[in-house]
């Protein structure tokens, strides 16, 4: 019996290399949507091809027709197959890695003249179903309830999603498996929180949550192990009831939008100035006392800290709790830090990683500052890091007050702003 399901759906370019080679411009076109398989012909190997308009699909031999195999990319999902007769490239990508890596070796064994019955990867002839083979939807827009996909669930080749007036109070699992979810907006509805398992999201480079009810965010959105790390360049949370933002944020390094308008923060995360990518820094009418020093180290094109609480530099006075002798945690601390080991409930305890979480470091040596420092207040002029600022309230212009840590007076004396 042959095995029915070996069918690779992905995008297939065919090249006439008889016209490339002439100079021609010949009978090439783009990438299309199409399946992949192996069927068996008069005791044969053949390769299938199908497509939106060929759904019956064109063969091709395999045995000692196979001239050259490019496959660097696989891991990628992409590979070359070079055909004698006729001269073409069949340039595949988007393909799944297993799959791929499984034709290929079916097609080393065919090439060979080895039987492949038994092998599992033999498909059957017929033509393949018009649905397969349509192109994938991308973008998805969901703005009422009744519209609301309760039973059919999302496209799994959703890359942008948008549910807008649904009155949603809990987010649904579902979008968690959209794989290829680039963009993701859940503005104007009713949610409360969002789920531990957001940082899952395979693929995310935006994430909006505009005016929703969000009163805290999962640590688990900016851990070192979020696939989110390495891969959102936009993050919008206006318009929501948000106190604080998690303190490793910075983990965020490709993050080049971070916009917080109109919710309750008191603070922006100590490590933001570490986000070597942020390029636009919005959060206007929150409840910010101060900015921390970090963010000095930023590059943007625009700041909008307008409608905050700043804290009044004349009345800030110069925090002192410097320790004659540093503390066990703050050793301990301090080794952990530079040695970059990971904390989690098998290793420690919780109040352990909340320490760790509240590290600051210190505006002159970068050490870890725990809970021997000096603290001060320093107004600094915003222009030196954005192109544009918009200006801040109660006089300030387009100045806005840092909040520094120093570790000794040593530090303090050698500070220059």
């Amino acid at each position: 019996m042959f095995a029915c399901n070996m069918r690779i759906v992905c995008l297939v370019e065919v090249v006439h290399l008889n016209s490339e080679l002439q100079g021609i411009s010949g009978p090439k076109r783009k990438a299309v949507r199409s399946t992949v398989s192996i069927v068996q012909k008069n005791r044969e190997a053949m390769l299938m091809l199908c497509t939106a308009r060929n759904k019956s699909g064109n063969l091709y031999k395999i045995a000692r027709n196979i001239q050259r195999v490019f496959g660097k990319m696989v891991a990628n999902g992409m590979t070359t197959l070079r055909l004698k007769e006729p001269m073409i490239d069949l340039r595949i990508s988007n393909a799944a890695r297993s799959e791929l890596e499984r034709l290929l070796k079916a097609i080393k064994l065919a090439s060979q003249g080895e039987s492949l019955l038994g092998h599992g990867v033999l498909s059957t002839c017929e033509p393949v179903k018009g649905k397969v083979v349509k192109k994938a939807q991308t973008k998805m827009e969901v703005r009422s309830k009744a519209d609301y996909p309760l039973t059919l669930g999302f496209p799994s080749s959703l890359q942008q999603l948008t549910v807008s007036g649904c009155e949603l109070r809990k987010f649904d699992s579902r979008i968690l498996r959209l794989h290829h979810l680039t963009h993701l907006s859940l503005s104007n509805n009713k949610l409360e929180k969002l789920p531990e398992d957001i940082a899952n999201m395979r693929c995310l480079s935006s994430l909006d949550v505009d005016s929703n009810q969000i009163t805290t965010l999962p640590p688990s959105l900016c851990s070192r192990n979020s696939r989110l790390c390495s891969t959102l360049k936009s993050l919008t949370l206006s318009n929501n009831k948000i106190s604080y933002l998690p303190a490793d944020m910075d983990h965020l390094l490709e993050l080049v939008s971070l916009r917080v308008n109109g919710n309750r923060l008191r603070m922006l995360p100590q490590g933001i100035g570490h986000l070597r990518h942020l390029k636009y820094l919005l959060a206007r009418e929150n409840s910010i006392l101060f900015l921390p020093f970090s963010v000095k180290k930023l590059s943007l094109l625009e700041i909008d800290v307008a409608q905050n609480e700043f804290a009044s530099i004349e009345r800030a006075a110069t925090v002192d709790r410097l320790l004659s002798v540093p503390t066990l945690q703050d050793l301990a601390g301090s080794v952990l830090l530079s040695e970059r080991i990971r904390l989690d409930e098998t290793n420690s305890t919780k109040q352990c990683q909340n320490m760790m979480l509240l590290a600051r470091n210190c505006a002159v040596c970068a050490k870890a500052v725990f809970r021997s420092y000096l603290r001060i207040l320093v107004e600094f002029d915003l222009r030196r890091i954005s192109e544009t600022v918009i200006y801040c309230d109660r006089g300030w212009g387009c100045n806005a007050p840092f909040d520094v840590f120093v570790c000794s007076k040593t530090c303090f004396n050698l500070f220059r702003l």
